[in-house]
């Protein structure tokens, strides 16, 4: 069965689901079939070319020319001759990524091009470290042109500026070479890079203007002080061995600290700090601060660990705060009692090894303070055998609109559809635009991983380690350890980071380990998250009036590419008691096709309006579009009763509204119409 007629059978299945959401309110149905392929993986070529001959080279990892079906190839363009530099890449891979990867599920070729510079570059190092380069604009030969120049340090190096033709700490930076012209960049192992993203709630996008202050933990004496990117972004040079604290304010928003930094010399420190709207605006917006007792900086920890967290704020009591060991992602929720609480942590299914602890809390006024506290694991001693993985991950990529967002520091599940259709009475007020998602206003990302349970008690299996990358070849991140499902014999990982950008190519790699932090053979998967998808309801329009009984019910969406897309609807009868409902589904794989006829005439057994009833002459009805998915599949396989299994997922949710209070439906819905009268 091809895809394009897996995604025409869902239809049946989404009915029975759109019609049940109606009435009883459920969750979103999972697009995870179950099965096992088979059949023997076929090999393709990549064929790769320079032009002109001789400007530059490229790297192959893993090395070709052939490769199994699947195989993620790192394509990296080097330039040979200083009087050019990487431009573009054409045939099976586009664009100007370098270094970019190519997935192989088909003979493929590739030509890298570099441009000539009209003018020279030198570019002088100081210390250790390197700069990659390539055009990003303008033209090439004998005019200006723009380079993106992108610092690379030596391990413990970190870069801290530039100089000559080139200033300030910009990475990547941009040149305009519009003559000879000689920058240094400069290295340093002597000062520490304190860097981070701000974001509005977890997973929430940059919050862009936010004055970050380092201040001396001890006393409060200010550092230094910067302001935030458009992204959120911002960075700092500080002297190494000082304890400090990082305070972010901006106007309309609560305060938020993250606590108790210590950087050495060349170590690069990530300090990620979330933002909230205060409870109460107009009200004391100070960072509350912490003090833990049970634990201390680098620390080795093992067996059960007590601890007690004890919030110091400003004008609001505590409210709550969120721990885990060695992540950010998955967090334990807990209240406060007082002004304190104490926690019990399990350290024993973590691996052996440097790790830390992450503490965010809150007070009622959603003042946040953060702390990471580097700690050792060190539990039993005798290493166990390395395991291998055989079980495929599930990677989704989710995309969700609106106020489905990660509240506060951990995730705020939606409730599906928890109210009936009329979730607008009248044409909406105009949504505020802020932004909650890491890359688009009015939305949330983050990618959930799953995989089968398949180690037995006996095997001395403690856990997986959670690993993310950019490219294919690392460097690897860890970013924690997973969780248990037990009630599906899953383990799952969320990955709630401002990393997560819609449109950017996310690896991932989860690793098995045994006794003593033992890792074995794991499993790795990509998937490249969604933007935002928006659905506006066009005719009949809000208010219309002579409708005629069986109207052609139109809607548009903002142009989101995707493999499919899923539209639920639902027709109500205003004025009746109890209220007639009628709802459909829509399943297409054209972007196009955003109208359907509300009539009881089906060419297909599948296209039918559950619940369909007759529209009554000059009667107010209700319409909207209370369900939009796109979707987009990167990785499946065929399983053996002709089904699919998904191994890397997209799904972008176009949702309004904030899910306590409202329904779901289209950014300009509900609308309400009247059907024409009799005669007319």
């Amino acid at each position: 069965m091809s895809m394009r007629k897996w995604f025409a059978v869902q239809r049946r299945t989404y009915l029975v689901f759109i019609s049940t959401v109606f009435l009883v309110g459920i969750a979103i149905f999972p697009i995870f079939l179950t099965g096992c392929g088979g059949g023997q993986t076929p090999e393709y070529t990549l064929l790769v070319s320079v032009e002109p001959a001789g400007a530059g080279t490229v790297f192959f990892e893993p090395s070709g020319p052939s490769y199994k079906k699947g195989t993620i190839v790192t394509l990296t363009a080097l330039e040979e001759d200083d009087n050019y530099a990487f431009s573009h890449w054409t045939g099976s891979l586009t664009g100007n990524e370098n270094p970019a990867d190519i997935v192989m599920n088909a003979n493929k070729s590739v030509t890298a091009h570099f441009g000539e510079l009209g003018y020279k570059l030198k570019i002088e190092i100081e210390g250790n470290g390197t700069v990659a380069r390539r055009i990003v604009g303008g033209g090439e030969g004998a005019g200006p042109v723009e380079i993106e120049l992108t610092p690379q340090p030596s391990p413990g190096w970190i870069f801290a500026e530039w100089t000559g033709d080139l200033s300030g700490r910009d990475n990547p930076a941009i040149l305009v070479l519009d003559g000879d012209k000689t920058i240094t960049a400069h290295f340093t192992d002597d000062h520490s890079e304190i860097t981070g993203t701000i974001t509005f709630r977890r997973s929430g996008s940059g919050v862009a203007g936010a004055t970050v202050t380092i201040v001396k933990s001890e006393d409060g004496t200010k550092i230094d002080s910067t302001e935030t990117d458009s992204k959120g972004r911002y960075s700092f040079l500080v002297e190494p061995g000082i304890e400090i604290d990082l305070i972010a304010t901006k106007e309309g928003f609560a305060g938020s600290r993250f606590q108790g930094i210590v950087a050495s010399g060349g170590e690069s420190f990530r300090a990620d700090l979330i933002m909230q709207e205060p409870t109460t605006p107009g009200e004391d917006t100070t960072p509350p601060s912490l003090q833990i007792t049970g634990v201390t900086s680098g620390q080795a920890i093992s067996g059960t660990l007590n601890l007690s967290v004890k919030l110091e704020t400003g004008g609001f009591p505590p409210d709550n705060f969120y721990i885990d060991i060695g992540a950010e992602s998955n967090i334990h929720s807990f209240r406060f009692t007082g002004d304190s609480s104490n926690v019990v942590l399990d350290t024993s299914r973590y691996p052996n090894g440097l790790s830390f602890i992450y503490i965010a809390a809150y007070d009622l006024n959603m003042n946040c303070v953060i702390t990471r506290i580097p700690v050792t694991i060190k539990n039993d001693a005798s290493p166990g055998n390395p395991l291998t993985m055989k079980k495929r991950l599930r990677v989704v990529a989710y995309t969700k609109g609106d106020d489905m967002h990660m509240q506060t520091a951990s995730m705020e599940w939606p409730d599906s559809f928890r109210n009936s259709p009329l979730h607008q009475k009248g044409l909406p007020p105009a949504l505020e635009d802020i932004s909650i998602t890491a890359a688009e206003a009015r939305s949330a990302c983050y990618v959930e991983l799953r995989w089968e349970k398949e180690f037995s008690d006996n095997s001395g299996f403690l856990g997986y380690n959670v690993y993310r990358s950019l490219s294919a070849k690392g460097p690897w991140q860890q970013l924690g350890v997973a969780s248990e499902d037990s009630e599906n014999e899953e383990f799952y990982f969320r990955d709630t980071t401002p990393d997560v950008t819609p449109g950017v190519r996310l690896y991932y790699k989860v690793v098995p380990y045994s006794r003593g932090g033992v890792e074995g053979s794991g499993q790795t998967q990509w998937v490249v998250p969604l933007g935002r998808f928006e659905v506006n309801l066009r005719a009949p329009a809000h208010e219309a009036k002579g409708v005629p009984l069986n109207p052609t019910l139109e809607w548009v969406h903002n142009g989101l590419e995707a493999d499919g897309y899923y539209y639920g609807l639902v027709l109500t009868s205003v004025a009746e008691d109890p209220r007639q409902a009628a709802s459909y589904l829509l399943v297409t794989i054209d972007k196009n096709e955003t109208s359907v006829v509300y009539d009881d005439v089906y060419e297909n057994p599948d296209d039918i309006w559950e619940g369909y009833f007759d529209l009554k002459s000059n009667w107010k009805y209700q319409w909207d579009v209370v369900y939009a998915e796109a979707v987009r599949i990167y990785d499946y396989a065929k399983t053996s009763d002709g089904g699919y299994i998904f191994y890397s997922v997209a799904r972008s949710w176009a949702q309004k509204g904030n899910h306590s209070t409202e329904g779901q439906g289209s950014y300009n819905g509900a609308f309400v119409f009247t059907t024409t009268g009799e005669g007319e």
